[in-house]
Protein backbone atom coordinates (compact mmCIF):
# COMPACT_ATOMS: atom_id res chain seq x y z
CA UNK A 1 0.00 0.00 0.00
CA UNK A 2 1.38 3.42 -0.84
CA UNK A 3 1.06 6.60 1.22
CA UNK A 4 -1.82 8.03 -0.84
CA UNK A 5 -3.89 4.86 -0.46
CA UNK A 6 -3.04 4.66 3.23
CA UNK A 7 -4.00 8.29 3.89
CA UNK A 8 -7.37 7.74 2.22
CA UNK A 9 -8.30 5.23 4.94
CA UNK A 10 -9.86 6.23 8.25
CA UNK A 11 -7.41 6.27 11.15
CA UNK A 12 -9.10 3.16 12.55
CA UNK A 13 -8.53 1.32 9.25
CA UNK A 14 -4.94 2.59 9.13
CA UNK A 15 -4.28 1.07 12.54
CA UNK A 16 -6.02 -2.16 11.51
CA UNK A 17 -3.67 -2.33 8.53
CA UNK A 18 -0.60 -1.72 10.67
CA UNK A 19 -1.75 -4.20 13.32
CA UNK A 20 -2.13 -6.80 10.57
CA UNK A 21 1.46 -6.19 9.48
CA UNK A 22 2.60 -6.46 13.11
CA UNK A 23 0.85 -9.83 13.43
CA UNK A 24 2.69 -10.92 10.28
CA UNK A 25 6.02 -10.21 11.99
CA UNK A 26 6.94 -6.72 10.81
CA UNK A 27 7.78 -3.88 13.18
CA UNK A 28 5.99 -0.53 13.30
CA UNK A 29 9.11 1.13 11.87
CA UNK A 30 9.36 -1.35 8.97
CA UNK A 31 5.67 -1.00 8.17
CA UNK A 32 5.79 2.80 8.25
CA UNK A 33 8.83 2.79 5.96
CA UNK A 34 7.00 0.56 3.47
CA UNK A 35 4.06 2.97 3.44
CA UNK A 36 6.21 6.09 3.40
CA UNK A 37 4.91 7.58 6.64
CA UNK A 38 6.74 8.52 9.82
CA UNK A 39 6.30 6.44 12.93
CA UNK A 40 5.65 9.61 14.91
CA UNK A 41 2.84 10.48 12.50
CA UNK A 42 1.18 7.14 13.28
CA UNK A 43 1.65 7.74 17.00
CA UNK A 44 -0.12 11.10 16.68
CA UNK A 45 -2.94 9.62 14.59
CA UNK A 46 -3.45 6.79 17.06
CA UNK A 47 -3.65 9.24 19.97
CA UNK A 48 -6.42 11.13 18.15
CA UNK A 49 -8.67 8.09 18.43
CA UNK A 50 -7.56 7.01 21.91
CA UNK A 51 -5.09 4.30 20.96
CA UNK A 52 -1.39 3.72 21.52
CA UNK A 53 1.23 1.14 20.65
CA UNK A 54 1.58 -1.52 23.32
CA UNK A 55 4.86 -3.44 23.07
CA UNK A 56 3.55 -6.25 25.28
CA UNK A 57 0.91 -7.11 22.66
CA UNK A 58 2.82 -5.71 19.67
CA UNK A 59 -0.37 -3.92 18.60
CA UNK A 60 -2.03 -0.52 18.68
CA UNK A 61 -4.71 -0.83 21.34
CA UNK A 62 -7.26 1.33 23.13
CA UNK A 63 -5.68 3.46 25.84
CA UNK A 64 -6.66 2.28 29.27
CA UNK A 65 -6.05 4.86 31.97
CA UNK A 66 -5.30 2.02 34.42
CA UNK A 67 -2.66 0.56 32.08
CA UNK A 68 0.86 1.26 33.27
CA UNK A 69 2.42 0.40 29.87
Amino acid sequence: MNRKEFDSLSIEKQLDYINGKLKAGLTVTETCKQIGIGRSTMTDRAKKIGKKYNSKYNQYIKINNDDSN
